[in-house]
């Protein structure tokens, strides 16, 4: 019985690892969509079917597992829609696996209170650590019913219930850690994997991703011969705005100012802030009349913003852009960056607040 009870443990935690490895990139929360929550539930359903098919014997009569473990994590995390979803499915396969028979019946009786009354104890505002541990003495209790109505021989329920008690405390305070180390990890990687690619201030890619993105697009550009047009966008005399109220008040004026790009850009085009003031929209697959419909419109919503600063004064500021379209101003791909500077530059010296481009 214990080499197949250490077999099922050691399962649950492989099953726990690669079913983390499916949503490691997806913040599973009450707050999920239903598709979230319903796609959680499947994995647990299998999960617990892997486990009840890998039980371990503790009579001649009576198999079981550790499934109440993943129908409680289940719980943690989906709420009662991925735990029931979760209990549906190991009940079924109670079923399907055993036969019908009195003991399936019960079992899968069992899973369903299980499933159900941990989805509900999951919704309790309850510390983390007390709501998990509700949630196994409960599933405890409805296993030792269970265990109770099947069991023909009552003379050694309590030391099969001891013994299932002791393994489930042990194995599931290991499961919560490992659980709680897997969600750590995941929201690290995550924040690592964000913060490398935008920029902290105004949540715009950075000059990294900017590189990425634009080297990218400039080799589809090339392959599939359609447009790549791009912005340089500069604040005009913002260092008055940082020598006169400072740079936390620029910080926020640069905040505010990522934000205006973001809401006048189409929603497929790439904003990045890439050094200081300066900031750069690369436009996919857009005329030149669209590209500069959009640099206008850029520009009019800046110049007519109020920004509201921290200490609550208020600024008005205006920008510069150039643009360079390929292959519309820009035969030589390549060139594309170097002709939106030199547009820019153009817009700084001939009055500033307006779109300079090629009129070729």
């Amino acid at each position: 019985m214990f080499q197949q009870l250490i077999n099922n443990s050691s399962i649950l935690v492989t099953i726990l690892f690669i079913t983390s490895q499916f949503f490691k990139r997806t913040d599973i929360s009450f707050k999920s969509p239903l598709r979230i929550k319903f796609l959680l539930g499947l994995s647990g359903g299998v999960a617990s079917c892997i486990l009840i098919a890998t039980g371990f014997r503790i009579t001649d009569q009576v198999v079981t597992d550790f499934y109440h473990l993943i129908l409680i994590a289940i719980a943690y995390f989906g709420g009662p829609v991925s735990a029931i979803v979760a209990g549906f499915m190991a009940a079924v396969f109670r079923f399907t696996f055993n036969g019908i028979t009195l003991t399936s019946l019960v079992s899968a009786i069992g899973v369903l209170l299980v499933s159900a009354g941990c989805g509900l104890i999951a919704l309790t505002r309850l510390p983390v650590k007390m709501k998990s541990a509700i949630m196994l003495v409960y599933s405890l209790a409805v296993r030792s019913v269970a265990l109770f109505l099947i069991m023909d021989s009552k003379e050694n329920l309590i030391d099969l219930l001891l013994t299932l008690y002791l393994f489930s405390v042990i194995i599931g305070s290991g499961v919560f850690y490992f659980i709680n180390y897997l969600v750590t990890a995941h929201q690290l990687f995550n924040q690592f994997k964000q913060e490398s690619a935008h920029d902290y201030l105004t949540g715009l890619m950075n000059t990294r991703q900017f590189d990425s993105t634009f080297n990218q697009l400039r080799s589809q550009a090339i392959a599939n011969n359609h447009n790549v047009s791009l912005l340089m966008i500069d604040v005009d005399n913002f260092k008055q705005v940082n020598d006169s109220h400072g740079h936390t008040m620029g910080d926020s004026v640069l905040k505010e100012l990522g934000q205006l790009l973001l809401a006048n850009s189409r929603t497929t085009d790439f904003v990045s802030r890439i050094g200081g003031e300066e900031f750069a929209i690369i436009l996919e697959k857009a005329s030149r009349a669209e590209t500069i419909f959009v640099a206008e419109r850029i520009r009019n919503s800046i110049a007519a913003q109020i920004f509201l600063l921290p200490d609550g004064s208020q600024l008005k500021i205006t920008v510069s852009i150039g643009v360079a379209i390929y292959p519309d101003t820009v035969q030589d791909i390549e060139q594309l960056k170097s002709m939106a500077d030199t547009q820019l530059y153009e817009s700084k010296h001939t009055g500033k607040n307006k779109v300079c481009i090629d009129p070729a």
